[in-house]
């Protein structure tokens, strides 16, 4: 059985495992920019993509292991499934800003519309 205190401790250490994991994986991905979401535009770019569909093909690599050890039980990899979900999570912050970024540049692009600039 998994009481308040136990279930607050498991989720207060995957916190601090978080914050470390963003901190640690977010200086590779900005390659030296102030952008935290570099990475996926880049990589975008690159692809002619959006940057939430690149988000997409990073996420859906956790879930499709989280789904599977599910569906097995046993982890078939060196990374924990905890390392997993603390990487889904990491990208769920990510993905809010993206989309928070994508809502700025619909409201620009609505705005210049209406202004009549192309």
């Amino acid at each position: 059985e998994m009481d308040n205190k136990t279930f607050n401790e498991l989720n207060r250490k995957a916190e601090e495992r978080m914050l470390l994991l963003e901190t640690q994986k977010g200086v590779e991905y900005v390659r030296g920019s102030d952008d935290r979401l570099s990475n996926f535009k880049r990589i975008a770019a690159m692809l002619n993509l959006s940057p939430l569909q690149i988000w997409v093909v990073y996420f859906t690599k956790h879930y499709d292991y989280v789904v599977n050890y599910i569906n097995i039980g046993e982890e078939k990899s060196y990374e924990k499934i905890e390392s997993r979900i603390d990487d889904m999570c990491v990208y769920l912050k990510l993905l809010r800003g993206l989309i928070a970024e994508h809502k700025q540049k619909q409201e620009k692009d609505t705005c210049d519309t209406e202004k009549g600039n192309p």
